[in-house]
């Protein structure tokens, strides 16, 4: 299924930004990836989580399309990575690769970047407790400015997220429910079947669910991969 562009007006940031958001490459067609979001011209390309494989999801690391997809970008526009449960685990050579190309890690932390706050919470599939950083989200939900909030799992978003306010929390990891019918997803990891967030807009425009760019090995159904093209303004 194609790679479509979904574009979202977002007003009252207080900055005049153009985001491209990537949800859940897998290590698959970086390249293809990469040529869609330059296409777009935006300041920064925001990784919500899933960009590559590794364990202990996947036996083995799974790189080296997502080192590709950075590599193209990074000369072109801000890099920005949060993880999600299948890029739990960074491997020392992406890491490097990382570093070298600049790509801000946001691992439960925060940064501003032209007139927004950028933060990351990461995954916490595999870690013990099953329960996110809540310190380091009411650190971010304290912070003056307009706080925009990468988080891989939207399930996280009523228990942890809601009350503490936002201004725009960004999602994957549901895959647009893999199959929609009448506008409804079926399925989602860590919401089962017909899930309540899968794609678009939700609670008032305070969260934002990516179909993600992964061209699924189940044939998706009224469901189009996508990019995320976000146009704050003041």
């Amino acid at each position: 299924m194609a790679l479509t562009v979904t574009e979202y007006a977002i007003p009252g940031t207080g900055a005049d930004l153009t985001l491209a958001v990537v949800a859940d490459l897998h290590n698959r067609r970086g390249e293809e990836t990469a040529a869609r979001v330059l296409a777009l011209s935006p300041d920064a390309c925001l990784f919500v989580g899933d960009l590559f494989e590794a364990p202990p999801r996947r036996r083995r690391f799974a790189v080296g399309e997502a080192a590709r997809c950075l590599e193209i970008l990074a000369p072109h526009c801000a890099l920005f990575w949060s993880r999600g449960n299948h890029d739990y685990t960074l491997p020392p050579e992406l890491a490097d690769t990382m570093t070298r190309l600049g790509v801000h890690r946001l691992e439960d932390d925060f940064m501003p970047f032209r007139g927004i706050l950028l933060g990351g919470l990461t995954s916490v599939y595999y870690r013990a407790g099953h329960t996110p950083d809540l310190a380091f989200l009411d650190r971010f939900a304290a912070a003056p400015g307009y706080r925009l909030l990468l988080s891989h799992h939207p399930e996280y978003y009523d228990p942890y997220l809601r009350d503490r306010h936002f201004d725009l929390t960004v999602s994957g990891h549901a895959h647009g429910g893999q199959w929609r019918l009448f506008g409804l997803g079926v399925y989602a990891p860590g919401q089962g079947l017909f899930p309540r967030y899968t794609s678009g807009f939700y609670d008032d425009g305070h969260l934002l669910v990516s179909r993600g760019v992964k061209p699924s090995l189940l044939p998706r159904f009224g469901n189009p991969r996508e990019i995320l093209l976000l146009r704050l303004s003041v």
